[in-house]
Formats: C-alpha cells, structure tokens, sequence
C-alpha cells in the first residue's frame, strides 16, 4: 500500500518551497518589490473586477504591482466553510468582509508569528503559511498587497485562490474516497455526515485536505482524519482517542457543523453576499 500523503504534500504541489523562499530573498535583498516591479513602478491597479460570494468589486489601486489576475472562480462558495476551518471564524468573517471593502482582516490573521518547522518568525503567518507552494506568484502579490496596505486585493487573493484550490480537492476527494483503502473511512463519514446534517461531498473535501483520509495524520496541534486540536476534540468526544477514526469523524462533523452555524451568525448581514449551497440553510 501506498504512503498516505500529508497535508502538506497535498497542498504543496508543483513547486520547491526552497526555490520560492530564495526568490523572496533575493528580491528582498536587491531591494526590487516581491511581485518584480521596481520600488518606485507607481499605482497600478490590482485586476479585473472580482467576484467572491455573489458581489461584484472593484479593482483595487495600490503602490505594488500584482500581477496575479483577480479573475472569478466558478462554482458556489461553500469553500469560504472550509475557511473558517482553516483560518477561525473570526479570520474568515474578517477575509470576506476585507474582500467586499467591507470590513478588516482579523489582527491574529496578519499577525507576524513564529514557525517552529522554519525556525524563524513568518510575517502574514495565518494566510502566508496556507498558501500552497504551486502558488509562488500568489504568495508574492499577497505579500506585497498586505505591505502596501491593501487588504481587500490581499483577501481577494486568498479566497480566489483557494476556491480554485478547493474546486481541485473538491474533484480528488471524491474519487478517492471510493478507493477500497477508503473503505472503512467512507462508511464513517457517511455515518456522521448523515447524523449531523453535513453533505457528505463536503465533509469528504474537508477531510482530504486535512489528512487524505489518514487516522494517524497530525501534527503537534492537530490531528486525525479532521485535523482537531485536542480540546476541539475533547469538547465533543470526551476521554475518546483522537486518532481512532471513529471518534475523530464523530468529533469532526460535529466541529464542522457547530461552527458553520456559529459562522453563519458572525457573518450577520455579510451572509446573503455569499453563494452557498442550500444545505446551509438547514443549519441554522
């Protein structure tokens, strides 16, 4: 049997992280901007006007040249759930709220934080850290964005950029679910999908990213099939084992399901910008 890919493999495909990170410094050192302008290009505008959730934007006019096109993603935008998965709910309100120019990132989403896999302190953690490594223009522009002051191109390109990432995993993550090697995982997800009212395409998104469907998948922080902290997990099943899959899926859905609704509330009127699929509704 195969290896079960991390995380991190998963997202970070198609690129040398080293080869990106000594592109940066060499741009940092040789004083050009992170996107390859010239310090003193002048005011450009950020792209085409963007839809995220629903609402169209306007091009953002900043001092930093982006180059990565703020063009639409198709499909609906149950992937900005995923968000508040991956960044807290108050970090995704904030990254649709900047989105529309409607709001500011959260302080903890932009927030300069130390990395202990990089040894260093990482400007942008919460956001630079999940962009994938095939993304090296993206990581550049939203880089350059944050430092020039302009959240909302910064946000947009995020969230386009992982609803694109999101479609992709959307596509694997329903295949592979079906893999005899699956077989067991399948079942379980099926089983708590159902019992807590998540679509179980959805829920199966969520746990590829995660883990690949691998039980003993983790970090220090997180862990499991759902990716759960140890006191997300204990909240829901207590003296459980968070690599048991059972317990961890049992755990996941219900995270899942509890904070989308807590989401949906924080979002208040920001909500009805976003296109998100009807099974939201019932989760109210």
């Amino acid at each position: 049997m195969s290896k079960i890919k991390s995380f991190d493999q998963f997202v970070n495909e198609g690129a040398d992280l080293l080869s990106v990170a000594r592109s940066l410094a060499a741009d940092l050192l040789s004083g050009r901007s992170l996107t390859g302008g010239s310090p003193d290009s002048g005011s450009t505008t950020s792209g085409e006007p963007v839809t995220i959730g629903g609402s169209a934007t306007t091009p953002t006019t900043t001092q930093t040249s982006i180059t990565t096109p703020l063009t639409t993603v198709p499909g609906n935008d149950d992937f900005t759930l995923y968000m508040q998965h991956q960044q807290g709910i108050a970090g995704a309100k904030g990254l649709i709220q900047a989105s529309h120019g409607t709001g500011k990132l959260a302080a903890d989403t932009i927030a300069t934080k130390y990395i202990r896999a990089k040894g260093r302190n990482v400007k942008y953690a919460n956001l630079v850290e999940n962009v994938p490594s095939d993304k090296p223009q993206v990581l550049k522009d939203l880089v350059a964005a944050l430092d020039a002051g302009d959240q909302k191109t910064g946000a947009l390109l995020f969230l386009n950029m992982w609803k694109e990432k999101w479609n992709s995993k959307y596509k694997q993550a329903q295949t592979g679910i079906n893999s005899p090697k699956n077989a067991a995982i399948k079942e379980l997800i099926q089983k708590y999908a159902s019992k807590y009212g998540v679509p179980f395409d959805f829920a199966t998104t969520v746990a590829y990213i995660e883990s690949g469907f691998n039980p003993k998948s983790g970090n220090s922080a997180y862990k499991g099939v759902y990716a759960l902290s140890q006191k997300e997990f204990d909240k829901y099943v207590r003296g459980g084992d968070i690599f048991n899959a059972d317990n961890n899926i049992n755990a996941g859905l219900q995270c899942l399901r509890n904070n989308i609704k807590e989401f949906k509330k924080y979002l208040g009127p920001t909500l009805a910008t976003l296109n998100l699929g009807s099974w939201t509704a019932n989760l109210a």
